[in-house]
């Protein structure tokens, strides 16, 4: 019996999820839970990494006391953010989150020096104000001391796998977020830094995922012989490995943020896949993933947010009921529009938008939820097509995993909006992306038909088919309009 934990870190919420492997079969326990949030620090939106860190040290002795001994663990967290750090391992300054507006401040001068179809092409990232490559760049023209005080930037997982191991590291899956690295390769853009002026010394060597880094540092009284591993550090990344996909199939990684995309052989650097959005990433198995970023569940977070801070009870099971029951408003938003990417009256928000484009608004939450579900379901549909067109491949099935695998409205939905039908599940796909890699890391699985085989036997799948009736106005909805 191999027994790993998947440390799993999201922009909302962390968990401590433990796999346990018995050589056939994978049987995931959630162990350890808690809220995380984007936290304001004067003008600055920041992430509180010491406060993560104590939870996530917190989870693993709530293992230790549940009597589970661990083989291995590995930290998987969100996209493009950083920690900086001095000569001595100390942080500098807070770790500033991505949906700060800092880098909007600097967008068109970043541009000037670093055009974006030349980003693009060197990269194989979408150009975004959130990527590493933006905060960064953004940073230093704010404070140009931080290139005398700094000597280093780690990504946070690789950060919290520091912390746990004292062995410092840079996943290629991971690093492929940033738009620091060249495309397919790993290894940073020397290109990208000499245009931005930016400090290449702060990174180390790019090493490829599922590697053991080293034993769980004893000085924290945990146990020193649980082995770190790197799985690349990326959430998504994770997420999709769970999924032993065909390349017929797209995938959706549903949670704060929907990841929509397919696996390619190689990035895909073409004229079409950069103007309809598409950026490529890396895979845990070191392949690429060309996908699209759509703001998904975010927007019902903040929404929940709301309501419980104005005293309101929300219960997700009685909210997507009143939304199953809700009679459609018949038009969908963007969920991409910019004003949805910034926390703060998000009902609001999107009431204030519907007014504005549509004339006509929800008149309870759980209209407003299904407006919500409707809308992202027409933007996957409409991401699908771009997908098709971009690759030439023939789309024939949804692959739906992570949390929205067990929203079930929204998964009919995307089925109506495609027309294609839909496979849910693992809701927990990222942390059984995490576990299967620390398997693989450790020699306990030998091959990717061994690794499909452990997922088929595991975990089962809900199919949704279209339902021609209630879908149609889904199929020929557009995105904000009527």
């Amino acid at each position: 019996m191999h027994v790993a934990a998947a440390v799993d870190l999201g922009s909302s919420s962390g968990r401590i999820v433990v796999g346990k492997f018995d050589g056939e079969r994978l049987e995931m326990e959630p162990v350890y839970r808690f809220e995380n949030e984007i936290v304001p620090r004067g003008d600055r939106l920041t992430w509180d990494v010491e406060r993560i860190f104590a939870e996530i040290t917190n989870g693993l002795r709530k293992v230790a006391d549940a009597g589970l001994k661990l083989d291995s663990l590995a930290v998987d967290t969100w996209g493009v953010d950083y920690v900086l750090l001095d000569d001595a391992g100390h942080q500098i300054g807070a770790a500033q989150a991505y949906r700060d507006a800092r880098t909007a401040l600097k967008r068109d001068t970043l541009t000037a020096r670093w055009p974006q179809w030349q980003a693009f092409s060197a990269t194989g990232v979408q150009p975004a104000d959130i990527n590493t490559v933006n905060q960064l760049y953004a940073d230093l023209s704010a404070d140009p001391s931080l290139r005398e005080r700094v000597t280093q930037l780690q990504l946070l997982p690789d950060y919290f796998a520091y912390r746990l191991s004292g062995q410092q590291n840079w996943g290629w899956a991971i690093a492929g977020t940033t738009g620091l690295t060249v495309a397919g390769k790993p290894q940073w853009s020397s290109e990208v830094f000499r245009a931005l002026r930016l400090e290449e010394n702060w990174l180390g060597p790019i090493r490829p995922g599922r590697r053991v880094l080293g034993p769980l540092s004893a000085a924290l009284g945990i146990g020193s012989d649980v082995q770190v591993i790197d799985v690349g550090g990326h959430d998504t990344a994770c997420a999709v490995h769970a999924t032993g996909q065909s390349a017929e199939s797209v995938f959706i990684s549903c949670g704060s943020w929907s990841i929509l995309g397919c696996p390619t052989e190689q990035p895909v650097l073409s004229s079409e896949a950069f103007e309809h959005g598409f950026s490529n990433e890396v895979r845990v198995d070191g392949g690429n993933r060309l996908i699209k970023n759509i703001t998904g569940l975010w927007i019902l977070q903040e929404c929940q947010r709301e309501w419980e801070a104005a005293g309101e009870q929300v219960d997700i099971a009685a909210l997507l009921e009143e939304a199953l029951q809700a009679q459609s408003l018949e038009v969908v938003f963007d969920p991409n529009d910019p004003v949805f990417g910034t926390p703060g009256e998000m009902q609001e928000k999107i009431l204030r938008y519907c007014t504005e484009n549509f004339g006509v608004v929800p008149k309870s939450r759980g209209q407003l939820m299904r407006l919500l579900l409707e809308s992202l379901a027409v933007a996957y549909r409409d991401s699908i097509a771009d997908l098709a067109a971009v690759t030439g491949r023939a789309v024939e099935t949804v692959h739906l995993i992570g949390g929205g695998a067990r929203n079930e409205l929204l998964c009919q939905l995307t089925a109506d909006a495609t027309g294609l039908p839909v496979l849910a599940g693992p809701a927990e796909a990222t942390a059984v992306g995490n576990v299967l890699a620390q398997l693989e890391a450790s020699g306990v699985i030998t091959d990717s038909t061994q690794s499909r085989g452990v997922i088929a036997q595991s975990f089962g799948q809900v199919r949704y088919e279209p339902d021609v009736r209630t879908g149609a106005h889904l199929r020929l909805g557009n995105l904000g309009s009527s």
